[in-house]
C-alpha cells in the first residue's frame, strides 16, 4: 500500500492492482485545514484562508485531482457519515483475474 502525493507517480502506479482516491469537496478542506492549523499550529483562521485559496487548492487542482483518473475508486470524503464511491472501474490487473 502506498499512501499519499507518492501514489501518485507513474513509476509506483504501474505496480499497483488497485488505485483508490479519497478525495472531500474545496469547503470540507478548507474547514479541515483551518481546524487543524489553529488547533496544532496557531495559525489564524485568515492566514489558512489565504493560503488555501493561493496554494493548497490550486495545488489541489491541478495535481490530486487530476490523478483522480488513474483511480479505480474514488471515494468522496467530505461527510465521514455518508461517504460515496463516485467512481468504480476495474483496473486491467483484476479484469485479467476474472
Amino acid at each position: 500500500m502506498v499512501v499519499g502525493v507518492f501514489s501518485l507517480d507513474e513509476r509506483v502506479r504501474r505496480f499497483s492492482d488497485l488505485n483508490v482516491l479519497i478525495e472531500a469537496g474545496a469547503d470540507e478542506r478548507l474547514r479541515r485545514e483551518i481546524e487543524r492549523n489553529e488547533r496544532e499550529r496557531g495559525v489564524k483562521r485568515e492566514e489558512t484562508v489565504k493560503r488555501f485559496s493561493e496554494v493548497l487548492n490550486p495545488t489541489y487542482e491541478r495535481h490530486i485531482r487530476e490523478a483522480g483518473r488513474f483511480a479505480d475508486i474514488v471515494v468522496d470524503n467530505s461527510d465521514w457519515k455518508k461517504r460515496k464511491i463516485l467512481k468504480m472501474t476495474f483496473s486491467r490487473t483484476i479484469r485479467a483475474r476474472l
